[in-house]
C-alpha cells in the first residue's frame, strides 16, 4: 500500500501537482499571502470568461470569420474557457484545502477524472490552435495566389485537434482515483502505472515531447515566413496593392506572433517544471507560478486582440454595451415590479391618484 501511494503520488505530481507525499503548499500560508493569490485568480477567471466568450461570439458574428486564422483564435478560446471553468476553480479552493480533494464516492471519482481530462484536453488543443494559426499563415504568405486552407479545411482541423487531443489525454480519463494520502484526506491522481505498466516512462516523455515537437515547428515557420514577407513582394500586383497586401499582413502577423509568443513565455515553466526540478516534489512557489503564468495566458489573449485588431475591440465594445444595456433595462424592470408591489402592499397607498387627505 505505501508502494501504491508513493507511486500515485509521483505521477499525480509530475502531471498536477496534486502529490500525496508534498509538503503542505498554501494551506499553512499566511492569508495576507493567500489572498491576493486568490483575487489574482479570480480577476483571471473573470477577465478569461468575458474575454474569450466575446472573441468566439466575434467570429462567429463578424467577417472576421472568413480569414482560418481567426477560425484558429476562437478555437484556442475556446479551449481557454475549458481550462477556466474545469481548473482555475481548482486553484482557489487549493490556496485553502492544498490538494485535498473535496469530493468522494462516485462523484469524487466523476469530477476528478472529469477535471483532469478536460484540462489536460484543453492544453493540447491550445498547443495545436497555435501550430494551426502558424500554418495558415505560413499558407497564406508562401503560396499568396492559392487558397490551400479553407473554412471547411480548417473546422475539420479544428475538430481533428480535439479528438486526437482527447485520445492522448484519454489515460487521464481512465485511470484518474481519488485516494487517501498522508497529509491529505484524499487526493486526485493519475495512475499510469498501473494503466501503462513498464512503459510508462514513454507515456510521459510523449506528452512533453508533443509540446516540444509543435513548438519548433512554430518557430521554424514564423522564421521563413517572416523572411519570405521582408524579402519578397507577391506576385502578380501593383506596387500601390503589393504594399497594402504587405501591410495587411504585417500587422495581422505581429499580432499573431504576440499572442504566440505570450502562449511561449507563460507555458514555457509549465511544461520545463519536471525536466527542470525532476520527479521529487516542486518547491511550492514554483507550483503556484507554474499554474499561474500558464492560466494568466488564457486572460492575455483576449487583450492582445483588443489591442492590435479594430475588429475585435469594436466588437468587444458593442457586446459590453449590449451586456450594460441588458442589465440596466432589467433592472429598471425590477425597480419598477418593486415599486408597484411596494404600493398594493401599502395599506395606508390610496389607488387612482387620490391621497388621505383629499378623502374628506
Amino acid at each position: 500500500m505505501e508502494l501504491n501511494l508513493t507511486s500515485a503520488a509521483n505521477e499525480s505530481l509530475l502531471f498536477s501537482n496534486t502529490s500525496s507525499s508534498s509538503p503542505l503548499c498554501f494551506v499553512n500560508e499566511r492569508l495576507v499571502k493567500r489572498i491576493p493569490r486568490v483575487l489574482a485568480y479570480l480577476i483571471i477567471i473573470i477577465v478569461s470568461l468575458l474575454g474569450n466568450t466575446m472573441t468566439v461570439m466575434v467570429v462567429k458574428k463578424g467577417p472576421t470569420r472568413r480569414n482560418c486564422a481567426h477560425v484558429f483564435l476562437a478555437n484556442m478560446s475556446l479551449a481557454d474557457l475549458v481550462i477556466t471553468v474545469v481548473y482555475m476553480p481548482r486553484m482557489v479552493i487549493r490556496m485553502f484545502y492544498g490538494s485535498r480533494w473535496l469530493l468522494d464516492g462516485m462523484a469524487g471519482l466523476v469530477s476528478c477524472r472529469g477535471v483532469l481530462f478536460l484540462h489536460h484536453t484543453a492544453i493540447l488543443v491550445a498547443v495545436f490552435s497555435i501550430f494551426l494559426i502558424t500554418l495558415d499563415r505560413f499558407c497564406a504568405m508562401m503560396f499568396p495566389l492559392k487558397r490551400i486552407m479553407t473554412k471547411r479545411s480548417a473546422l475539420g482541423a479544428i475538430c481533428l485537434s480535439w479528438i486526437l487531443a482527447g485520445v492522448l489525454r484519454l489515460p487521464f480519463l481512465m485511470s484518474s482515483e481519488v485516494i487517501p494520502s498522508k497529509n491529505y484526506k484524499l487526493v486526485c491522481s493519475p495512475r499510469f502505472s498501473q494503466f501503462f505498466g513498464e512503459i510508462v516512462s514513454v507515456y510521459r516523455n510523449g506528452l512533453g515531447g508533443v509540446f516540444w515537437f509543435f513548438l519548433a515547428l512554430t518557430i521554424v515557420l514564423y522564421i521563413v515566413i517572416i523572411s519570405h514577407l521582408f524579402l519578397k513582394k507577391s506576385p502578380g500586383n501593383t506596387k500601390g496593392a503589393t504594399n497594402i497586401r504587405q501591410r495587411a499582413g504585417r500587422k495581422l502577423l505581429k499580432m499573431l506572433l504576440c499572442i504566440t509568443s505570450s502562449y511561449l513565455v507563460c507555458w514555457f515553466l509549465y511544461f520545463l517544471g519536471i525536466p527542470l526540478f525532476g520527479t521529487n516534489d516542486l518547491p511550492c512557489e514554483v507550483i503556484f507560478i507554474r499554474f499561474f503564468l500558464a492560466h494568466l495566458n488564457c486572460a492575455l489573449n483576449p487583450c492582445l486582440l483588443a489591442c492590435f485588431d479594430l475588429t475585435y475591440r469594436k466588437g468587444y465594445r458593442n457586446i459590453l454595451k449590449g451586456l450594460c444595456c441588458s442589465f440596466q433595462t432589467h433592472l429598471e424592470s425590477s425597480l419598477d415590479v418593486s415599486v408597484i408591489a411596494e404600493r398594493r402592499e401599502d395599506p395606508n397607498g390610496c389607488p387612482n391618484g387620490y391621497t388621505n387627505d383629499s378623502i374628506a
